[in-house]
């Protein structure tokens, strides 16, 4: 009975020694890219230990970056402790923004912004501070007596706090 009484915490002891987390790969990843242009965009970590990395930077992230990135990981956690799987990777271009510092990358290019109340916006993000983003874009007016419509210039500010999702627009012209 003694025995298996210093057993167990014994055991959970090296068990909690051996658990990643996203505060601590988060720490190591702002660690790395400190005094760098790059930035944090997200950190996944499922239940079976998948550890998926996205990093960004105003011009962009090369491989060799994401390689350098996985090896500072790699080297702060020991894989048969921790048990994970790696992947670092740039943010990808189809996926919706979420953070401040992709909106600003962004600034001047076409964007689809859809509200919380599920309106959908397309157009150039203009500005952006860090309450609200400025979008310009064309909406169709009716105009005259028989209704004809036109294409009219258009501005909205929008709340980072009413922002469902953007996504950026791709344009293969």
């Amino acid at each position: 009975m003694i025995l298996r009484g210093l057993f167990v915490p014994f055991l959970l002891r090296n068990i909690m020694v051996g658990i990643i987390t996203k505060e601590k790969v988060e720490t190591e990843v702002l660690e790395f890219i400190s005094n760098t242009e790059m930035f944090l965009v997200d950190i996944t970590l499922s239940a079976s230990n998948n550890l998926q990395i996205f990093i960004d930077s105003p011009i962009g992230v090369t491989i060799e970056q994401c390689v350098q990135l996985s090896r500072h990981i790699e080297s702060k956690f020991d894989r048969e402790e921790e048990d994970y799987e790696l992947t670092v990777a740039s943010a990808g271009i189809s996926e919706p923004f979420k953070v401040y510092k992709q909106y600003l990358k962004n600034v001047g290019r076409t964007v689809t912004v859809t509200t919380s109340e599920s309106k959908s916006f397309t157009g150039i993000l203009a500005q952006v501070n860090e309450q609200e983003i400025q979008l310009q874009y064309q909406e169709l007016v009716k105009q005259g007596p028989k209704g004809k419509k036109k294409k009219v210039d258009c501005e909205i500010s929008i709340p980072f706090s009413n922002i469902k999702k953007t996504l950026l627009v791709i344009s293969l012209k």
